[in-house]
């Protein structure tokens, strides 16, 4: 696995742009890249994506998510599981552990209002 600022090479011929990088499972000691089309397999942990790639988020023991990617954040109720879940651009859901819940609410949080910013004010990025 090489990692450059914004593309990931899964093997020598597939290089993926990090940006497209919805989520990637861990399944032992190969992991699955999953894009909006495709689903990648390689052969570097999990642990290695989650220390190369430090704006994912690790929200379960087998899941790395991008949180650009996250749509809907699900909190538990009477109509949902007991534990949280988030909903991905594919419309994938994920279940989020109870002891990394809050951690990743607030990494979603961060991430949507620093994107927002520049949604809201995207001259100042001109000037």
């Amino acid at each position: 696995m090489k990692i450059d600022a914004t593309v990931i090479q899964i093997d020598r011929l597939t290089q993926i742009l990090i940006a497209h990088i919805v989520m990637i499972e861990g399944d032992g000691n190969y992991s699955h890249v999953v894009t909006s089309n495709r689903r990648h397999t390689s052969s570097t942990t999990l642990h290695k994506f989650e220390c190369a790639l430090p704006g994912f988020i690790r929200c379960h023991k087998h899941t790395l998510i991008n949180p650009a990617h996250v749509v809907h954040i699900n909190r538990p109720g009477k109509a949902l599981p007991a534990s949280l879940t988030l909903t991905l651009s594919t419309g994938a859901l994920v279940v989020v552990s109870r002891r990394r819940a809050d951690e990743t609410i607030q990494a979603v949080a961060d991430t949507r209002l620093y994107e927002q910013f520049f949604y809201d004010y995207p001259l100042v990025l001109l000037r």
